[in-house]
């Protein structure tokens, strides 16, 4: 039997079996809809059109031929911000490309490591979206066996961008790779089975640097190096973003956090650095919202309320597709401010003109995007387990709150915050008001510098070894902090 897939104006017949189910035999012939949960049936984001209803991909079963109609927006193939940064007027023999390979998505550096400059820089949705948000779904999914492609995504994806720049620049080969990553991905990267991260005690295979060989990988590549981790669920990207910011030789009080998909949060002291990994969840970049989605060109990345009319920008002024976590945070920081939630965070009644775009529990930006309740509730989730990981590493240090110098944000998310919303509605303690400086891609940016000079990498295995992990997972403190930060604050 077949099945027929029309996306836009392209149609696609796919062979398949009875009873073959609909959303593996999509991700098998690399047609990648959201499926933040990992196919569960329970987001809701993989259902397509079929004979003029939804339905979920993830729960049916191809027992007749079947035709299904696919929106765009809902598939994981949406280029993100492209720079080009240097015109190379004479030929580069020696290059290589840096990556921070998250959860959601990738980013890559091009380096002239003649110059030492970038070339370009490129980020991509992680195609392994289509197998869950998160690193649980992606671990869950290893456990029923699909290691194997993820594994051949994600080397798929990477020498897609590869082959790019090597068109692009005429360059002949790539001499080297450095990845930053999560433990989950660095393993599903080499072909490693991550499952016993999913279980007690979440050990890892691994923890140490690779270097391996590109052929091994069927990587586009000569070389690719993958920087050492500091637990289970602390990764390269943090030892990365430590390293990029000079970490080491700050003396103040300094909280590093890395608000992406993983909630990993460093802590700084005199003495020694302790270091958490919160159970966020997707929610800051898009993942288990309904109309969620990352920090992709059209994606409602921030908000605004004038008291009559409401009014948001989209990344790269392109038509609205979705709501990303900066955007969500401004939306519900003027919920909040407007009293259509409350301080439990549930819709209410309101004065507020914008009550006007309340239907069914959404408060609608057009007739197609929305934020409803379950985000709401999603959200809070998110960020209480942020707040309460900041708390509980405080507390154990044994210092005052007010003794934390400076407050460190890592990620592309933070590069679009309102840091006014991000104090309303209680991501950050209050007191963090003028001590929090945004730096970035700091997992990029620490790739790069390995890159540039490979004795880079002996002072990232070092700062791997300094790290103390707190596990918060039996820490009553991080409980008891996050049941009371759930909610929202009136003095906020």
């Amino acid at each position: 039997m077949n099945l027929r897939v029309k996306i836009k104006d392209n149609e696609q017949i796919i062979p398949c079996k009875h009873g073959d189910n609909l959303l593996d035999v999509l991700r098998t012939n690399n047609i990648f809809v959201r499926a933040t949960c990992g196919g569960h049936g329970v987001c809701r984001n993989c259902k397509v059109k079929y004979q003029n209803q939804e339905i979920l991909s993830c729960q049916t079963e191809i027992t007749r031929n079947m035709e299904i109609e696919i929106n765009h927006t809902s598939l994981i193939n949406i280029n993100l911000q492209q720079n080009n940064k240097v015109n190379n007027e004479e030929p580069i023999h020696h290059w290589g490309i840096a990556i921070d390979l998250g959860t959601t998505t990738i980013s890559f550096y091009l380096i002239n490591l003649e110059t030492n400059k970038e070339a370009e820089a490129i980020s991509v949705l992680n195609l392994q979206g289509s197998y869950g948000a998160d690193v649980i779904s992606r671990i869950d999914s290893c456990l029923r066996g699909k290691l194997i492609e993820l594994h051949n995504i994600i080397i798929n994806q990477l020498n897609e961008i590869i082959i790019y720049f090597k068109d692009k620049y005429e360059i002949t080969e790539i001499e080297k790779v450095v990845v930053s990553g999560n433990t989950t991905m660095l393993h599903i990267l080499l072909n490693i089975n991550p499952e016993a991260l999913g279980v007690f005690p979440f050990t890892c295979v691994f923890l140490e640097k690779k270097i391996v060989e590109g052929e091994a990988l069927n990587l586009n590549t000569k070389k690719i190096i993958l920087l050492p981790s500091i637990s289970s669920f602390l990764g390269s990207d943090m030892v990365s973003g430590i390293f990029a910011t000079n970490l080491l030789n700050i003396v103040d009080n300094t909280l590093l956090i890395d608000l992406g998909t993983n909630g990993e949060i460093i802590l700084k002291t005199k003495e020694y650095f302790l270091g958490c990994s919160t159970a966020v969840g997707p929610a800051f970049e898009g993942g288990n919202i309904e109309c969620g989605i990352g920090g992709v060109n059209g994606a409602i990345c921030s908000v605004t309320f004038d008291g009559k009319g409401l009014s948001f920008n989209t990344i790269n002024d392109d038509q609205p597709i979705g709501i990303c976590g900066s955007g969500l945070i401004d939306i519900i920081a003027i919920l909040f401010r407007e009293q259509i939630i409350n301080c439990s965070g549930a819709f209410q009644k309101s004065n507020s003109t914008l009550s006007e775009r309340i239907h069914d529990n959404r408060i609608y930006f057009n007739d197609q995007i929305y934020i409803s309740q379950k985000d709401i509730r999603q959200f809070q989730l998110a960020k209480s387990a942020i707040i309460s990981g900041i708390m509980t590493l405080i507390d154990e240090a044994n210092i005052s709150i007010n003794n934390i110098s400076k407050v460190l944000i890592a990620g592309g998310f933070g590069l679009f915050l309102n840091l006014d919303n991000v104090l309303r509605i209680g991501l950050f303690p209050i007191s963090f008001a003028d001590k929090i400086s945004i730096v970035g891609n700091a997992s990029g940016l620490g790739a790069k510098l390995v890159l540039i000079n490979e004795e880079n990498l002996k002072t990232c295995e070092y700062i791997a070894s300094l790290v103390q992990t707190i596990d918060l997972s039996t820490n009553l403190k991080f409980t008891n902090t996050f049941i009371e930060n759930i909610g929202f604050k009136e003095e906020l």
